[in-house]
């Protein structure tokens, strides 16, 4: 029999009638049975005894011998690897697993060891170990190991690969867009953000580009802006602590934050001012405070005054009379003006001239 087949129905031979009797004509004939050990898993090259028992007739008596029943080997097992669907560089390799051809029907097969080795233009020498590049690899099994049944039970066993393919990724590298600061603070430094970076690769350095946004005018440079406006932070030039690590990559796009320098505010403040009755209403000079780093009114870049004025004044207000003076406008590139201080004109009886 063939190994894992079913059992065979055993066959016998009946000698010793007389009479010209036969198993179709001798009185009371009962059949006898034949058995053996063999089951489906009996190891080829095992040699199995077959015994019959049980015959029974009217004028005989039954007298058996045994014959043996032979398991050969199947011919030729086939064990193929699965090619799992391709991944991203930096996804889970997938699990692996096997087909057969030729299996004997009860036998069960727990484990395979699989190897990998680069194919095409992908150098990655055999191993045990499942590659974690981008690139094209077979994938073979061998050393079947048997819950039921074993390997001697074939008379070829062969091992055919199967592939696997890890494409490149897509690397997205985004600046990011620090809080706003005002003119004067320090710069806060760059950051960045990934999309599709593998862990197993690491950022030794980006190049940061600064341009102006929208009504600020500031030439692309790698040198943070000081003054006041808006600006883009482009990253480019990525490196990596690993030299080959780029090429893993199928593309790799930067993508710009934003920063803002605030104004600094200024405080303009008029000064309490006496005005001799009958005059023409002076002008009145605010004390502007708040210039950082050396500046003043008179180099602050774009620096234009604000004015003072008292609405309430005019040279016939009686002697004693008082109003308020305020303060607005004023523009500078770097700075804001807080102008809601106010102070105080008070006209002073004069001296009469004859």
């Amino acid at each position: 029999v063939l190994y894992g087949d079913v059992a065979p129905t055993y066959t016998f031979a009946i000698s010793g009638f007389v009479n010209s009797q036969t198993t179709a004509n001798a009185a009371g004939y009962v059949a006898p049975t034949c058995t053996s050990s063999y089951t489906r898993t009996t190891a080829a090259g095992s040699s199995v005894t077959i015994t019959c028992s049980g015959g029974s007739a009217t004028n005989y008596t039954f007298t058996y011998t045994s014959a043996a029943l032979t398991i050969t080997k199947r011919s030729t097992l086939t064990i193929t690897a699965a090619s799992p669907s391709a991944i991203t560089y930096g996804a889970s390799t997938p699990a692996n697993s096997i087909s057969t051809t030729g299996l004997a029907p009860n036998d069960v097969i727990a484990s395979v060891t699989y190897t990998y080795a680069g194919s095409g233009s992908t150098t990655y020498a055999a191993s045990t170990t499942a590659p974690t590049l981008p690139g094209t690899y077979s994938i073979t099994p061998s050393a079947a190991v048997f819950t039921t049944g074993s390997l001697d039970n074939y008379t070829t066993v062969t091992y055919t690969a199967g592939s696997f393919t890890i494409n490149a990724a897509n690397l997205v590298i985004t600046a990011n867009s620090p809080s706003a600061i005002t003119y004067g603070d320090s710069t806060p430094s760059n950051g960045y953000s990934t999309t599709g970076l593998n862990a197993a690769d690491t950022i030794t350095g980006i190049t940061y580009t600064y341009a102006g946004t929208g009504s600020t005018v500031y030439a692309a440079s790698t040198t943070a802006p000081t003054a006041a406006g808006t600006y883009s932070i482009t990253p480019s030039a990525v490196t990596f602590s690993d030299t080959n690590a780029a090429g893993r990559y199928t593309s790799i796009s930067y993508t710009a934050g934003s920063f803002t320098i605030n104004k600094k505010a200024l405080t303009v403040s008029p000064s309490n001012t006496n005005v001799t009755y009958g005059t023409a209403s002076p002008t009145f000079t605010p004390t502007v405070t708040g210039f950082i780093a050396g500046q003043s009114a008179s180099n602050a870049a774009g620096y234009s005054a604000p004015t003072c004025s008292s609405s309430g004044y005019s040279a016939t207000n009686a002697a004693t009379t008082t109003s308020t003076i305020s303060c607005s406008g004023g523009s500078a590139t770097n700075y804001t003006f807080t102008t809601t201080a106010t102070a105080t004109a008070t006209v002073k009886i004069g001296r009469a001239h004859v």
